[in-house]
């Protein structure tokens, strides 16, 4: 109750729970890597609709769209990104959309994120050597140890007309989204 959830969920056949995953943000620290602090919560609801297991996780400022999972893990694209405290007023006041009122902080490293889904142990932070920005995820699985992901990874993201539709026009153009890096 109360909670946002990301626009994706998840199902774990094996266990036959249903995964959700919300996301919010503390700007109570404005000193923060990127202006604000990211907060990743994930809900594992059984077949009866119980919520049967919770994980939170918090970190530097952050946006992500998707995620997934393996069966020890939670993979979530920490996507460095940075608040821009001056459009929040005009957010506010219905001027700004929210995807205005932040950026990709493309100065700093993208990192995949391993959050444990049954241990209270830490998070492994794999840092890239470079910003990326993954918005959806292919399959990821555990094999020999090791966690494989398959990931839609942009070197280069500009919030505004995702997917190649623009909400002042209200025009859909995916090809020239896809194709001229808009």
């Amino acid at each position: 109750k109360g909670k946002k959830m990301q626009a994706h969920m998840r199902m774990d056949e094996a266990r036959q729970r249903l995964i959700l995953c919300s996301s919010s943000f503390d700007t109570d620290d404005k000193t923060a890597k990127g202006g604000a602090s990211s907060i990743v919560e994930f809900f594992e609801v059984d077949t009866n609709l119980n919520v049967v297991s919770t994980r939170k996780w918090s970190s530097r400022f952050m946006v992500f769209h998707d995620y997934m999972i393996t069966d020890n893990y939670y993979v979530v694209p920490k996507n460095p990104a940075k608040f821009k405290w001056d459009e929040l007023p005009w957010f506010i006041l219905g001027a700004k959309r929210a995807v205005e009122v932040f950026e990709m902080d493309d100065e700093s490293c993208g990192e995949l994120v391993l959050i444990p889904r049954h241990t209270d142990g830490e998070a492994l932070e794999c840092k890239a050597d470079s910003f990326f920005n993954i918005f959806h995820f292919g399959p990821s699985f555990e094999a020999d140890g090791k966690v494989t992901v398959y990931g839609s990874v942009f070197d280069y993201y500009k919030f505004g007309g995702e997917m190649g539709f623009n909400v002042n026009k209200q025009e859909f153009d995916p090809i020239h989204w896809g194709t001229c890096g808009d």
